[in-house]
């Protein structure tokens, strides 16, 4: 799909129809990103532009850490052509999309902003799995899909700093926590 792609040039929709993608912020790269005869494709471009929108996400769609883990409301980004890019064009465009299985997009609500602060903003774009969390075949959906187990919270193993502990301590770490939920 489009979201897989640096750029996009996708025509725009009035927002009271039905569409796969919002717009909601447009930022520029910061002034610490080289941008120079650079490729849009290089990684630190990619990084800043991916963690600008990650905030910006955040304070939009508003809900909790978990909320946010448990939603298939996701944040993707664009930049400009490498021909803009290479012309000066350093903006980033930040869209919300819904990942109904990992290849098709869903409808989005009519309101997004803070939509994770709702009461019921789960019940429709809640997090599921076809087949075993964490196994070969496993593949995540929203629940209005086919789906055989159910996300029903979101934690946290160790701080934002740690180093992710690897697989064995994740899952150990992970079973103790979900058995006391």
């Amino acid at each position: 799909g489009d979201i897989s792609h640096y750029s996009n040039t996708t025509a725009t929709v009035d927002c009271a129809k039905a569409h796969t993608s919002y717009t909601f912020a447009v930022q520029s790269l910061p002034d610490s990103v080289n941008v120079t005869g650079a490729s849009i494709g290089n990684r630190s471009i990619q990084h800043a532009a991916s963690e600008g929108c990650k905030d910006a996400f955040t304070t939009f769609i508003g809900g909790t850490e978990a909320d946010r883990e448990l939603s298939r409301l996701t944040v993707t980004y664009f930049l400009p052509s490498q021909t803009g890019f290479d012309r000066g064009a350093t903006w980033v465009r930040c869209d919300v999309v819904a990942l109904m299985t990992p290849r098709t997009l869903g409808p989005l609500p009519a309101q997004l902003k803070g939509f994770l602060d709702g009461d019921h903003a789960l019940d429709e774009y809640d997090l599921c799995s076809q087949n075993a969390p964490g196994s070969d075949t496993a593949t995540l959906v929203m629940c209005k899909e086919h789906h055989t187990y159910r996300a029903l919270d979101a934690i946290k193993l160790g701080d934002d700093t740690a180093p992710y502990p690897g697989t064995t301590v994740a899952s150990t770490g992970g079973q103790q926590k979900c058995a006391d939920f």
